[in-house]
Parts: C-alpha cells; sequence; structure tokens
C-alpha cells in the first residue's frame, strides 16, 4: 500500500509539475497521521504487510518521523519503505531508521549536476548523493534507485546513473515517463511496478481517497465510509487468478475483448431489468453506463444509471454490474474455475440518480 502523506514537494521536476506548481490541498483537509495510522492498521489485519510512505515529498512535512515509529509499531508491518527525492535525506536518514523505516527508494534521473539542475528547476544534485549516503550507513538497505527515463534504459543519462547505482552498490530500476492525461505507460525495467494483471497496490491519498489504481476513476474516502467500508468498497468486484486477469487486460482470451462484452452485457441488461425482475416497472432510462477495470484483486466493475421518472433505478443499476460480472466469469471460466464475484451493492442513491 503506498501512503502519500503530502502533495507538497521541493522540486519542480519538468515532468512532473508546471514551472508555476499546482493547485495544493488545504491543510485542514489533509490525513493526520493518528487517521493514517487507524486506516493502516484495518489494511494490515486485512492482508496488507507492506507499506510505502510517498508524497509529493514525504520528509517536507512535519513530523513524519512520528508517523514512520506508528506505522512501523504495527503488528504485521513486513515492509516499511519511502521513496523521496532525497534532497533531505542526509537530515532524515539515521532519525528514520531509529524510527523503524526500513529502506529507501531514492529519484535520480542524473548524475550531472547540471542537467539535474535543469530537470528538477533548480535541485542540488549533491544534496541528493549525500543522502544515498547517509541511507546506507544508516542501514537503510537496500537504497533502490528510480530513474525516470524517455523510452529506453540505454539513453545517456540512464547509463550514467547505471553506473553510479552499480559503483555505490544501489539497485536501479527505470521507469519510463508516464502520461497520466493520456493513461499510457510501461514496465518498470529492473522492478516489478507496471504489469496491470499482477498489481496489488491500493494508493491512499493525503486527503484520504483509497484508490485501487492510479488510472481508475474509483475513489474510497476513508473519511465519508470509514476505513473498513472504504477498504472493502476498493477491493469489490470478481477475483480471479493474475494469469487470468493478464489475459483479460491484455486482451488474449479466446472469446474476445472481455471487457467491452462485459460492459455491453451490463448496459443492455440495466435496459431489460423489468423482464428480468418481475416487480421492477418498465421505465425509460436515460443513460446508463457500465465500467469495468482491474483491481487490487480481479476486476471491479461499476454502473451509473439516470432517468427523469419518478421511481428509483437501483435495480437497474445492480443489474448492470451483476450481469457484467457474470459475463466476465462466463468468458474467463475456461481458464479460471477459481473465480468469486463478491460484494455487489448499490454505493450512491441520489433522487434519481442512482451509482
Amino acid at each position: 500500500m503506498r501512503i502519500s502523506v503530502t502533495d507538497r514537494c521541493n522540486l519542480r521536476c519538468r515532468y512532473c509539475m508546471p514551472e508555476e506548481g499546482v493547485r495544493l490541498i488545504r491543510h485542514e483537509d489533509i490525513l493526520t497521521y493518528d487517521e493514517i495510522t487507524a486506516f493502516t492498521r484495518v489494511a494490515v489485519a486485512a492482508g496488507i504487510s507492506k507499506v510505502r510512505i510517498t508524497g509529493g515529498e514525504p520528509l517536507v512535512r512535519k513530523g513524519v518521523t512520528g508517523l514512520v515509529r506508528m506505522i512501523a509499531a504495527i503488528d504485521g508491518v513486513t515492509d516499511l519503505s519511502m521513496t523521496t527525492n532525497g534532497i533531505l535525506l542526509a537530515a532524515y536518514a539515521t532519525e528514520l531508521a531509529e524510527a523503524g523505516l526500513m529502506r529507501v527508494n531514492v529519484s535520480l534521473d542524473s548524475i550531472d549536476p547540471v542537467k539535474y539542475s535543469y530537470v528538477t528547476r533548480g535541485g542540488n544534485l549533491y544534496s541528493v548523493l549525500e543522502g544515498i549516503e547517509a541511507a546506507q550507513k544508516a542501514g537503510l538497505r537496500p537504497v533502490k534507485i528510480n530513474c525516470v527515463i524517455k523510452s529506453r534504459p540505454d539513453e545517456s543519462d540512464a547509463l550514467k546513473v547505471a553506473e553510479y547505482s552499480m559503483k555505490e552498490g544501489l539497485e536501479v530500476r527505470f521507469i519510463r515517463q508516464m502520461d497520466l492525461s493520456a493513461g499510457t505507460f510501461s514496465v518498470v525495467h529492473g522492478g516489478s511496478g507496471g504489469h496491470c494483471a499482477k498489481c496489488n497496490r491500493l494508493r491512499l491519498t493525503p486527503e484520504g481517497m483509497l484508490l485501487p489504481c492510479l488510472f481508475s476513476d474509483s475513489r474510497f474516502s476513508i473519511r465519508e465510509l470509514g476505513p473498513e467500508e472504504a477498504l472493502r468498497q476498493a477491493l469489490d468486484g470478481i477475483d480471479m487468478q493474475p494469469e487470468t486477469l493478464k489475459l483479460v487486460a491484455d486482451n488474449m482470451m479466446k472469446k474476445g475483448d472481455v471487457i467491452t462484452v462485459a460492459e455491453i452485457a451490463g448496459i443492455q441488461a440495466a435496459k431489460q431489468c423489468s423482464k428480468l425482475i418481475p416487480l421492477c416497472h418498465n421505465i425509460t432510462l436515460d443513460q446508463v453506463s457500465v465500467r469495468i477495470e482491474p483491481d487490487a484483486k480481479g476486476m471491479a466493475a461499476s454502473a451509473t444509471v439516470r432517468c427523469t421518472g419518478r421511481t428509483g433505478v437501483e435495480m437497474e443499476a445492480l443489474t448492470a454490474v451483476s450481469v457484467a460480472l457474470l459475463t466476465l466469469y462466463d468468458m474467463c471460466k475456461a481458464v479460471d474455475k477459481t473465480m468469486v464475484i463478491s460484494d455487489i451493492k448499490l454505493i450512491n442513491k441520489e433522487k434519481h440518480d442512482i451509482t
């Protein structure tokens, strides 16, 4: 689980944010350390054992070492790490290690001080290198280097970062620059990220939204729903084996495009709800949308139904999700007989707007 403790950062990397920065979350809207720790306890009780603290830049948040100590004390956390740009790491490495942090990932895209300053808009490379050295001395091992590349790991800066990492005994992974607006990304060279079919990562944002995936529109507020319910909703849908999920995500199932067919089936089912369920009214729907996305355990389905009539349309929405998931099951059952459909429920109802 990735926990973002702040949206603030002390760098302005060109591939990450505009020079003028971005609109920041109000301090009063950011989760307290007590709220983060309480949610982490719930997540660990549900089976999560790895926790990574991220940002923004996590070390710019006051008292973050205290949060590390609180999470490290939770029974069941077997891997507690932090991703940092390294600028402040030299000052905090020993304190973090003593609080219970086990290892760090440090962002480093170039070991040329001029290039590094350009990419980060003013960052000091030598502060990062001092931070990496301090982390190693403090026992925060392995120190892993995250190097952003444009397309290939044999780019000039990437090769120099790899050479430096090998010399210093660091692990390096190359992360292709993502386009979040277009939803494009690739696998991590030297790491395990970027494989949708194998991904089981949850993300908690600074303001308390739980995301099954960075590219998903699904998000669940731990403040509004409570930690247990938010976690349950984030993991809802149909559980399937990783191999099956990969076949679906890569559109390699013999029966065709599973996700598209299931979404169409869900829409059709919503429109035919009165024929499937005897006491449902035959009403005209203004809108039906069904979305299926990979999540931490398999596939999650959601449906939104709208109408201008005087009756609710929650049954149409529930039917859409049910049939979409059953279609997924039917198209995948030949390769996976362990699938489980779970937790189909009404999430929101507002007058004649049902989700």
